[in-house]
Order: structure tokens, then sequence, then C-alpha cells
């Protein structure tokens, strides 16, 4: 039956939304660059007759019934979707504990100490997500919504109207953000002034549609897409299948107007954060901050500290650093030109900085975040 399949790799995927066609480039990223590359194809579940569709497939469990159609049928393929705990195939997923830990020390560098998760007990991945959101912020208390409760809008509109002004709101993914923001809305909580919001997908058109754009965790799809691929292609030349899912980490947040404000009300502590994200790359120092928001450096240091943010000079390193990483997942500038770019005076130094702040080199920081 094999030999009749009329593809290679069928992909099914939502190409309707940002994260199904991320999936799908990465995909056919590691398609074009096999030596033989695939014939694809792609869409909704092509259930009747797979055998006679293609030799191997990508695909999104959502229930143990999507499993069984290929066990039944001996068809080597890979899952990428997280919403259940145990799928049932050979799996390439999200990291979701990276990713609540990310959303907690987003949060927590913008001075927020009042947080809310919203998100669906129904979906391992949400329930994994606020697991780490919530180690992560242990030593504070952090009110929960389910998106999809039992009351429906009205539950989730009173949960949003009851939160402390300065709460920072982690939602499970976009969609959930996006009802967030909406509700926020109609309850008379201006977003991001009272309360800021944090989605995950970063699917565009739903941040556009919001009415507020909202910032949201990248979890990379394009790179969960291509090691997708490269599973399922040793899979389909007899290889073993792994006996864990391979965890992708997340590729940053794609900061929007949801978050604009910070968690804290002085204006110092504001001004000169504002400033160190706007200018820490280009030479920008401590004293510098300083004469800008018009105080001594020790009374700055003081109110940052008083904010629950590190010193200046901390702050500045760690935007360079949060700079660096965008730089080494997205482009191939060599090391020496991403250092000059980030405001480090020699290579030697910015991979010292670099390491002591993520726990890696650059170089084992790009090949983890990189595809290609």
């Amino acid at each position: 039956m094999a030999s009749e399949a009329e593809y290679d790799v069928y992909v099914e995927a939502d190409t309707r939304s940002d994260w199904g066609r991320r999936t799908l480039r990465g995909v056919m990223r590691f398609a074009a660059a096999r030596r033989s590359p695939w014939r694809l194809a792609w869409g909704d579940p092509p259930r009747p007759l797979l055998p006679r569709v293609a030799r191997g497939f990508i695909t999104g469990v959502i229930s143990p019934a999507d499993a069984r159609r290929f066990r039944r049928g001996g068809l080597p393929a890979v899952n990428y979707s997280s919403r259940l705990a145990n799928p049932g195939l050979p799996s390439v997923l999200p990291d979701n504990a990276a990713i609540g830990r990310l959303a907690a020390a987003f949060f927590r560098e913008r001075l927020y100490g009042c947080f809310a998760f919203i998100g669906s007990s129904g979906h391992h991945y949400s329930a994994a997500r606020e697991a780490a959101f919530r180690e992560a912020l242990a030593k504070f208390p952090v009110s929960r919504c389910e998106a999809v409760g039992p009351k429906g809008p009205a539950e989730l509109m009173g949960f949003l109207r009851r939160l402390p002004k300065g709460t920072a709101v982690f939602a499970a993914n976009d969609f959930f953000a996006r009802q967030v923001v909406r509700y926020a809305r109609e309850a008379g909580r201006p977003i991001p002034d009272e309360i800021a919001v944090l989605g995950v997908d970063a699917e565009e058109l739903l941040s556009m549609s919001a009415g507020v754009s909202i910032s949201s965790i990248d979890p990379d799809f394009e790179r969960i897409g291509f090691e997708a691929a490269r599973l399922l292609d040793r899979l389909m030349q007899g290889g073993t299948p792994p006996a864990r899912p391979m965890l992708v980490p997340p590729a940053g947040v794609v900061e929007c107007a949801s978050t604009g404000a910070w968690g804290n009300d002085d204006d110092v502590v504001a001004r000169a954060l504002a400033l160190v994200r706007a200018r820490a790359c280009e030479g920008l120092t401590p004293a510098e901050v300083a004469r800008e928001v018009a105080v001594g450096r020790r009374t700055l240091e003081r109110r940052l500290r008083a904010a629950g943010a590190a010193g200046i000079a901390t702050e500045i390193r760690r935007e360079r650093v949060r700079r660096a990483c965008e730089l080494l997942r997205a482009t191939h500038l060599g090391m020496a030109e991403i250092a000059d770019r980030c405001g480090f005076h020699d290579v030697f130094y910015f991979s010292a900085a670099f390491k002591k702040a993520t726990g890696k080199s650059p170089k084992a920081y790009r090949a983890e975040h990189r595809t290609a």
C-alpha cells in the first residue's frame, strides 16, 4: 500500500492560523533540504484511505482516536499537539513548562506583583503552563479563572472586575488572551493601564482583531515543524521512536500594547526602565540613566530596588542579553557583530555575560533555537 501513496508526507495543520502556517513552513524547510525533497500535501485530516494519501504524517493529536487511526494502519506519524498528556504518538512539542516560566519572568521584569491565570483545565498544555507559572511565582498569589467556565463570559467578566489594579494576566493561549481583552473592556478595566495581558502562540491576526494588540510568547512553531519533519524522516527510514517527546523551547516574547505599562507607580523607575529598553544597546551607562531621569545614582538604585527591580547596571545588561537572544535566533550574524550591536565592548565580554545570564554560550543558544 505504501507504494500507492500519492504523497510522501501529509501535514495535518490549520493553515488559516499563524501557528499552522509557521509549523508548515518548518516542515517545508526540512523537506526542501533533503537530498530527495518530499512530495508534500497539507490541510485538514484526510481520515479515509490514509495509506493511499501519504507514506508519513505530521499531525496534531487532540483525542485518543486520532492516534489510534495511525497505529492501526502502521503509518509513521509524528504529533505536534500538547492538548493531551499522553498523545500516543512520537511527538515534538512546545516546552510548556518553559513557556510558563518565561511568562513569570517577563512580568517580574516589568515589576508586577499581582498575578492571574486564564486557561482550560481540560487541556494538558494549559495545566503545564499554569503549574510552571505558579512555581516561578511561588512568593506571590496567583488567582485563576477558567476561560470556558460553566457561566461563560459573565464569569470571566466578573473575575476581571474583581482583579486589583496592576494585575498581570497570563492566558494559556492567544484565543483566551483575546477573550480577556474583550471582557476587560466591557468590565471597564483598561488594558494595559489597569490589567496587563500576555498570551501564547504569537497569533498576529488574533492580536490585531482584539482592539488592543496582545503581547504573546512565541512557542517557535517553525522549529517544531522542522524537528517534527526530521523525526518523521527518521521513522520512515525504520528508526526507533524516541522514548520521550522532544521539547522545543519558546523563541521569546512578542511585545505589544497589552503589556505596555509597568507594574509600579514610581514614575522615576518607569522612566529609567523605559530608557534602558530604548537605549541599552547604544552604550547607555548607569550615570546617563540617572542624569536623564534627574535623580542621583544612589537615589535611582534605592528606588529601583524598592520597586523590585535589579540595579541599573544589571537592568542594562539584561536588556542587552535579551536583544542578543533575538539576533541569535533570527539572524546569521557573527558573534562579534552581535556583540557590537548589543552594546558589549568586545566578543569575549559578550560571551561571558551571555553565559552568566542564560546558562549557555551564545553558540549553544543559537544551536538550540535555530533550525538551519
